[in-house]
């Protein structure tokens, strides 16, 4: 049986250097049950343990499981508690797993690497016509595994097809050709989810500058999806075509969830990622006119509310190290 943990990382910002920093403080062993009550008490001792004035803590990031959601909003009415894009953005892609079409293919791709996971002449045949490459499964805890199986799957297939059609190595049915064609359109389809991911992940750079580009290349990529699945054209196959009504229903869904940024009519829409945005050089091009002006009033804002927090600490400090 494997064994749990949970990690804790801080964040913080010099006041002087304004230079973002993090910090390890622990990875312990968490011993089932995971209740949000457990998570929580876990949580406070590791504060206590590095001297942390809970009052200092202002935003707590988690993953999308719903203990670890609860752990704060349930526990301590006080902190903030916010998923991180990239969570986010995994849910988006659950709508993609639960399309008919897609889980009838890829159930049909476990069995064939499943299938190859047993025969140690299939296994040997097929790592000596690609040069030592396997197929790899997936698994439930990661939502790119299921990707990384079908670009695999895909980055193969010719060895794949030999194994089964002609040498008959395995006795599993192979994909048809329209099957084939859907699986190409799902690593074409979630590869931008993977690489923005990636992105949005970064450890040792500030990435909130990052996320309305990133966003708006999610919707631009989408409408690019279309005509790729025009040119599929999986009626000739005889495949009923749900990649229409699937991109339509991710779409909307980036834009209702991530809608506090993409929005600019949105009720609690929140200014600083446009602020982040307009202050990179790079990227502010991206913004539209509107965003721009927006994003500028932020710029006001956030000074006129820094600098009341630094003139408070420097009134209030009595300890010139503070």
């Amino acid at each position: 049986m494997t064994e749990a943990f949970l990690g804790i990382t801080a964040h913080f910002a010099d006041k002087k250097t304004h230079v973002r920093h993090h910090l390890n403080l622990s990875r312990v062993s968490f011993p089932p049950p995971h209740k949000a009550k457990n998570v929580y008490e876990l949580f406070k001792q590791d504060l206590k343990k590095w001297g942390i004035n809970p009052e200092k803590v202002s935003v707590v990031m988690t993953d999308n499981a719903s203990n670890m959601i609860a752990a704060f909003k349930l526990y301590d009415k006080m902190l903030e508690e916010c998923v991180t894009e990239e969570d986010e953005l995994q849910l988006v892609v659950k709508l993609f797993e639960k399309s008919p079409l897609i889980k009838d293919v890829m159930a049909k791709v476990r069995a064939i690497v499943s299938s190859f996971g047993h025969p140690h002449t299939a296994v040997a045949a097929l790592m000596a016509r690609t040069g030592d490459l396997k197929l790899t499964s997936d698994n439930t805890t990661r939502w790119s595994s299921p990707l990384l199986m079908a670009e695999r799957m895909v980055e193969i297939q010719a060895a794949v097809e030999t194994i089964i059609v002609v040498e008959k190595l395995v006795k599993v049915p192979n994909l048809s050709q329209g099957e084939w064609l859907v699986l190409k359109g799902i690593v074409k389809f979630l590869g931008k989810f993977k690489l923005i991911t990636v992105r949005m992940q970064a450890e040792k750079e500030s990435t909130i500058h990052k996320i309305i580009p990133h966003l708006k290349d999610l919707l631009a990529h989408l409408s690019h999806m279309k005509t790729l699945a025009e040119e599929l054209n999986l009626g000739s196959y005889g495949i009923e075509d749900h990649f229409f009504s699937l991109i339509r229903n991710m779409q909307v869904d980036i834009v209702g969830r991530f809608g506090l940024w993409l929005n600019l009519e949105h009720l609690t829409i929140d200014h600083i990622t446009m602020v982040a945005t307009l202050l990179h050089p790079a990227l502010r091009r991206l913004l539209t006119e509107m965003e721009q002006t927006i994003a500028m009033k932020g710029v006001l804002q956030y000074e006129k509310k820094w600098n009341s927090t630094v003139n408070d600490d420097s009134s209030g400090s009595t300890n010139p190290g503070d």
